[in-house]
């Protein structure tokens, strides 16, 4: 799901300037909507490329996925420009553009927010303005067909 979300990403401006790592740490099947999922991974990795810092040669993303009981823990990290305290509580609302690099609809991170609520997850932002911003999501697993 991450690598389908990456490869719908791989023409966007700046992927190539971006090193991705994934660390998967699962024990038991896990279910859930692949859809709904990709479509949160592809918003939140498009937010970390646009906002990442421009000067730098190499942005770093990191996503780390565990699991514990029936529950998986999603962590995107990233080293990008992060997000002011001032607007943090408005990142998630449709239509919000925090800042003068925002262009496009102020969509993605409320789409996020959505599709962690419809899969009954969690979702939580911690960000620190010129060091990078941290997603983490816990998301239930879903019963097997």
């Amino acid at each position: 799901v991450v690598d389908s979300a990456c490869h719908k990403l791989a023409n966007k401006e700046g992927f190539e300037k971006v090193n991705i790592s994934i660390g998967i740490k699962t024990t038991k099947p896990f279910y859930s909507d692949t859809e709904i999922l990709e479509c949160l991974f592809y918003h939140l990795l498009e937010n970390s490329m646009k906002y990442r810092k421009l000067n730098d040669e190499q942005s770093q993303i990191s996503i780390q996925i565990s699991q514990k009981g029936k529950r998986v823990y999603i962590e995107l990290e990233d080293d990008g420009i992060g997000i002011p305290e001032r607007i943090q509580n408005k990142v998630f609302k449709m239509f919000f553009r925090g800042n003068e690099r925002s262009e496009g609809s102020g969509m993605g991170l409320y789409i996020v927010r959505k599709a962690a609520k419809s899969l009954s997850g969690k979702l939580k932002m911690e960000s620190k303005l010129g060091v990078g911003t941290k997603f983490t999501i816990v998301i239930p697993s879903q019963k097997s067909k």
